[in-house]
């Protein structure tokens, strides 16, 4: 008799433990089910963090490319400058080179006729009076064939700057002594554009002293305009 009472009370207690069982499986469900969701939520939750870090270090790499771009603008920017003071100086230098040569041909020609006067050792103003005057055994005054202010041909040359063309006539050899070995002997130097032989007399050489053809040539040399 005891024996079936407790069979029974098992009978009695078994569907309450199998309710219990369900309750839990459903409990556990449910805590499952708010997990995911929970998850889900926590996931959303960072996704705006990363999405951020993201842009963050899109406008740290704009900036970068922007920073780059600037600097490249900058170097051309320096090397155009660069190229232009190359420019500036190779054109400043052109031109000084072009002066200095200008300045070399001026100071030659200066020099010419400085060295011509220097060496003229003679009265100028008495070497004028025997160009107008017929010196005793001359056939004939020099002033008769001779323009003094001008280049244009009388009879013979203009002598208007006699120094500088006679300091260039024959290398190696000074205004004075050509233009001296011009008067004695006429014929030693003919120029293009004149007869030969000279339609000037000879004799000078021997109707004017030493003296007198150092006076003559300073006085020549003065004729400059």
């Amino acid at each position: 008799m005891e024996n079936f009472k407790t069979f029974l009370n098992i009978r009695i207690q078994l569907p309450k433990s199998l309710f219990t069982v369900k309750f839990l499986l459903i409990a556990i469900l449910l805590l499952a089910a708010c997990s995911g969701t929970s998850n889900e939520a926590n996931t959303n939750d960072n996704a705006p963090p990363n999405n951020t870090s993201e842009e963050q270090q899109n406008g740290v790499d704009t900036q970068d490319v922007s920073e780059d771009e600037d600097t490249s603008a900058q170097d051309e920017s320096q090397n155009s400058d660069t190229e232009n003071a190359a420019d500036n100086n190779t054109a400043s230098d052109t031109d000084e080179d072009a002066n200095a040569i200008d300045n070399t041909e001026d100071d030659a020609d200066t020099n010419a006729v400085d060295e011509t006067t220097s060496e003229s050792i003679g009265d100028a103003e008495h070497g004028r009076v025997l160009f107008h005057e017929v010196a005793e055994g001359a056939p004939l005054a020099c002033a008769t064939c001779h323009n003094t202010d001008s280049e244009e041909r009388l009879v013979g040359p203009g002598l208007l700057n006699i120094g500088t063309r006679a300091a260039t006539r024959v290398e190696g050899q000074s205004a004075i002594e050509y233009i001296r070995t011009s008067i004695i002997d006429p014929n030693a130097y003919i120029v293009e554009g004149f007869g030969n032989p000279s339609p000037m007399p000879t004799g000078f050489g021997d109707a004017f002293t030493e003296e007198d053809l150092n006076d003559l040539i300073a006085y020549l040399l003065t004729l400059e305009g």
